[in-house]
């Protein structure tokens, strides 16, 4: 374990020793770069390493993402019902007068109950 940590080490001087003598404009941007930039044959484990900092950074992303795309949904999902049901009310007290209430029951007793379970 200590001779893996000290090649780690070793690997990581010479890494960034070439690191500070290449140019800021060829330095990569993004780990996947830096992969594809590794010469995993010289530096095996600092090529390990920068795979592993890139993994983490997409199944972060897709995650946002996903919970991102819900809460934009549930937005407007919530949105539409609150407005539909505005209307309603709205409908109901400009046409108060005209609403025949046994008719609202018998067309709602009509409806096919619906059950989520």
């Amino acid at each position: 374990m200590a001779r893996e940590i000290s090649e780690i080490k070793v690997e990581w001087k010479i890494w960034k020793q070439k690191r500070q003598a290449t140019p800021p404009e060829e330095l990569p941007g993004y780990a996947t770069e830096a992969i594809k930039q590794c010469n995993a044959s010289l530096f095996p484990n600092i090529g390990t390493l920068v795979k592993i900092l890139a993994t983490p950074a997409v199944t972060t992303a897709a995650a946002e993402r996903s919970f991102s795309m819900l809460k934009c949904l549930k937005a407007y999902f919530c949105n539409s019902f609150v407005e539909q049901w505005l209307n309603g009310l709205a409908v109901m007290s400009l046409h108060r007068k005209s609403i025949d209430m046994r008719n609202v029951i018998a067309s709602f007793m009509m409806k096919a109950r619906r059950f989520v379970f």
